[in-house]
């Protein structure tokens, strides 16, 4: 495989494809029952993701391997910590491509309305989870162009929502569905946190595949500008279609960018609108779910995880890693399959928000040895501030998150203990015939 097959626009297209996938168009609904409060829970959510950018970053810099969060993990606190922060990724990720496959039948209800059955539903979120990881499977290369044709296919329509919607505000929609909870602002802004940050999961995505990718400079450009670009969207998308539709309008629509469309356009925009974010949601699966797999990849390769995600294919790609994922995926779709779409979203993008939490806490906790180890006195002060800033930042919307997700979560988290003993000892085993 070549070590220069993610370019610059490759890099940036896997920055903003993951980021602004299904979050950007259904989160604004799930926020609606917030209040337009949450706007401050979103600037709270990107100076949050940065801070926690510039770590990663920063790792990359330090130690430029493929494996992102695990290999930095791993690198600070050993075997099991990076072993538990791969697992974790992993399952993050393949919670949250459910949740985008939610999101995406949401749109497609749009052309065809009997998606709505809970098993035609079922089998309309797998089928792109299938075809995305057949993309993957057949390479870094294509699955990179596919991502860079998609990005530029979604930008479109959410800038012309974003912008042309700024002329359609009533702002009493956004006074009056200002905090709908029935609590304190903070609280409000807290509740939104979890959320909001869903639609930024992937902001590390560049780091990841580190020895595929062309610099660590390029890295750095296409996040830094990547979380602009998706910053600029989130916040102008969500003002807009706020002050478009009311709350109590907003807060159950599948589909709010559409909505927000036929405000502007009529019916007929509806159609355009959705088929824009098909196109991206399918986008932001591809991406992900090449991400997810080379997490895991590296830890396989350490013998840190299941062996079949270090084997590759004749296309040099971990072929049954993608297997094993797109299989679980499918799985948690069929746990919840009768659910109402929203319940079934909402849900989804928690438990795997909190999942996620966990590594980006661990990789911030983590640089403060890096920090410590590496006594550069560039930016010394100001490299310490972010460090930790991130970490109190990922601590405190871990804490912001429902009791009953933090629940499910853990037990997710807890099956890690189990899968790394048999590991283990199937390593020492090994270790043992060896030397015997």
């Amino acid at each position: 495989m070549s070590k220069k097959a993610l370019g610059f626009w490759s890099l940036l297209a896997l920055s903003i494809g993951n980021m602004v996938g299904a979050g950007v168009f259904l989160v604004p609904a799930t926020l609606a029952s917030i209040g337009s409060i949450t706007l401050y829970s979103w600037a709270l959510t990107a100076i949050g993701t940065i801070f926690l950018a510039l770590i990663f970053l920063d790792f990359n810099r330090i130690i430029p391997t493929s494996g992102g969060p695990f290999t930095y993990a791993h690198h600070v606190f050993g075997d099991y910590v990076g072993f538990a922060v791969a697992y974790s990724y992993w399952i993050a990720w393949c919670v949250g491509n459910a949740g985008m496959s939610v999101a995406l039948s949401g749109y497609l209800a749009s052309f065809f309305p009997n998606i709505n059955d809970p098993w035609v539903g079922f089998f309309t979120k797998c089928i792109p989870i299938w075809l995305v990881t057949l993309i993957n499977i057949l390479g870094v290369k294509k699955s990179s162009v596919f991502q860079v044709v998609t990005t530029a296919a979604k930008i479109i329509p959410l800038l012309l929502i974003a912008i042309g919607g700024l002329f359609y505000i009533q702002y009493e929609n956004l006074q009056m569905g200002f905090n709908l909870t029935g609590q304190s602002d903070f609280s409000a802004i807290c509740r939104g946190l979890a959320i909001t940050l869903w639609a930024y999961i992937g902001f590390e995505s560049c780091t990841i595949p580190s020895e595929e990718s062309a610099g660590t400079e390029k890295i750095k450009k296409a996040t830094l500008y990547g979380l602009i670009i998706t910053t600029i969207i989130y916040l102008l998308g969500s003002f807009t279609l706020m002050g478009m539709i009311p709350a109590s309008v907003l807060q159950h629509s599948s589909a709010p960018y559409a909505d927000g469309a036929v405000a502007m356009f009529g019916p007929s925009a509806k159609i355009w609108i959705a088929l824009g974010a098909i196109i991206s949601i399918v986008g932001a699966l591809n991406g992900s779910i090449l991400i997810q797999v080379h997490v895991v990849q590296a830890a396989a390769k350490k013998k840190l995880f299941l062996p079949a995600f270090a084997q590759n294919s004749q296309y040099g790609t971990p072929y049954k890693g993608f297997l094993y994922s797109a299989t679980l995926i499918t799985t948690l779709l069929l746990l919840t399959v009768n659910q109402t779409l929203m319940n079934q979203f909402n849900f989804i993008i928690l438990l795997s928000t909190f999942s996620f939490l966990i590594p980006y806490f661990v990789v911030a906790t983590g640089h403060l040895y890096i920090l410590s180890k590496h006594r550069s006195n560039r930016f010394r002060q100001l490299r310490w501030a972010i460090t930790i800033l991130g970490m109190g930042y990922a601590f405190w919307t871990m804490v912001s998150v429902e009791m009953s997700i933090v629940f499910y979560g853990a037990l997710f988290f807890l099956t890690s203990f189990p899968l790394y003993a048999l590991l283990k000892k199937k390593r020492d085993d090994a270790a043992e015939g060896r030397t015997g």
